[in-house]
């Protein structure tokens, strides 16, 4: 459980900096201008996600594959004994790739909302707390998901989008959930999902496209109104 929602958030913070890190240089080498001559910012933003996505889902199955291989190997079956042993469950292993997706989705659709946003990296790391405190507070509940995870606190922060996909694989480690509460966190992921892109794609459409200050709120309100 520990590795997997290690694992998870590492992932999908690294690849949302990644897809808003992207946005900059684009925006800054004015490469968005040619770009956007034969597509659509919607478009622009949906590729974008998709690609990076699918990197990170290649590089979790080499991941998985190599571990997979070591394990399987005479010399790791000796040490993987006892009270060393792995215990890895098909349904643990069916949503890793649901949640690191809906994860991915939503964190890297939030940062490419902000990077647009934003002329520089240095400006863009304003925004990184903001993906450190659900971890943070994912990982601050260890001891009380670990101890009861059924308890309400637990079944509400894994209600939780942001926190949700880390909460999940704890509460995994030490009971699997029930059918219902797997469901509604991801459609509690998927409605979210759909509200940040919504908003992220409006505030792609104007502000790639602005450049000389940083915008303020109520000018981000405005960019919202007039997109």
């Amino acid at each position: 459980g520990y590795v997997m929602a290690i694992l998870l958030s590492m992932t999908t913070i690294i690849y949302g900096m990644n897809v808003a890190r992207s946005i900059i240089q684009e925006k800054t080498s004015r490469i968005f201008e040619v770009m956007l001559s034969i597509a659509k910012p919607g478009d622009m933003l949906a590729g974008k996600l998709i690609g990076v996505g699918a990197v990170g889902l290649t590089q979790i199955l080499i991941w998985v594959v190599t571990g997979g291989a070591l394990i399987a190997s005479p010399l790791a079956a000796t040490l993987l004994s006892g009270d060393y042993a792995v215990h890895f469950s098909w349904i643990e292993g069916l949503l890793f790739p649901v949640y690191f997706v809906l994860g991915y989705l939503l964190y890297s659709s939030l940062f490419a909302g902000l990077a647009a946003t934003c002329e520089t990296e240095q400006e863009l790391q304003m925004y990184t707390p903001l993906a450190a405190v659900p971890v943070w507070l994912s990982f601050s509940m260890i001891l009380l998901v670990i101890n009861d995870s059924n308890s309400v606190w637990s079944v509400l922060a894994s209600f939780f989008p942001p926190c949700t996909p880390i909460i999940m694989f704890l509460r995994m480690g030490s009971q699997i959930p029930p059918t219902w509460q797997l469901v509604v966190s991801i459609l509690l992921m998927v409605v979210t999902i759909w509200g940040v892109l919504w908003l992220s794609a409006k505030l792609y459409r104007v502000g790639i496209l602005m450049y000389g200050k940083r915008a303020t709120l109520p000018e981000l309100v405005r960019w919202l109104r007039y997109s």
